[in-house]
């Protein structure tokens, strides 16, 4: 599916049928994979249902901007249990991911084979592929967390190579990386941003 191509009218029909699977899944998701409100809400301060949703939520924006940069394989860093490798690997996206949580992991395998179990700070550059985007969702909150994994982004990303994020606590460090360049500022998607590594 050419998102790129389709009228007006076809955005919207599309727009409504993401999230009519959006919807299902999410449904499906709090039936089948639940695995500890608490501990996750101790995590977060959201429960698992909201979680699904945030991640899921914008899914044409998402394949938009990444058709848009010409990107097809995307390594995302802390998947979960894969529903967005599940949605993203039905429209014709290579993806692969990472999760830190061994039952996550291990749920997982209901929908996709394509999650390791690993922590983003262990990622070394063998780890990474230039072709390969990474995808990054709010992992961390807390400041020291994410300057620690910008500098470790810095380290091991392969010049050139690409990360996906939507805007949220990420966003302000990697703006003002040295590392980093804001691949495009005319972007359609403002909740969405792909920035190169120099």
């Amino acid at each position: 599916m050419n998102l790129l191509k389709l009228s007006e009218k076809e955005k919207i029909i599309t727009k409504n049928i993401l999230n009519n699977v959006i919807e299902s899944l999410i449904i499906n998701y709090n039936q089948l994979y639940l695995y500890d409100k608490n501990i996750y809400k101790k995590k977060t301060g959201e429960n698992i249902g909201q979680w699904g949703y945030y991640i899921t939520n914008n899914l044409y924006e998402l394949m938009y901007e990444l058709q848009k940069n010409n990107i097809n394989k995307v390594f995302d860093l802390g998947a979960g249990v894969g529903h967005l490798i599940m949605l993203l690997n039905s429209f014709g996206f290579k993806v692969r991911g990472i999760e830190i949580e061994q039952e996550l992991v291990n749920r997982s395998k209901l929908l996709t084979n394509r999650i390791k179990l690993n922590d983003v700070f262990n990622l070394t550059q063998n780890d990474m592929n230039k072709n390969e985007a990474l995808y990054y969702w709010d992992l961390f909150y807390d400041k020291i967390l994410i300057e620690k994994f910008i500098k470790h982004l810095e380290t091991i990303m392969i010049k050139d190579q690409l990360i996906v994020f939507k805007r949220g606590t990420i966003k302000k460090y990697l703006l003002n990386s040295k590392f980093f360049k804001l691949v495009s500022t005319d972007s359609e998607i403002p909740s969405i941003y792909i920035m190169r590594k120099l």
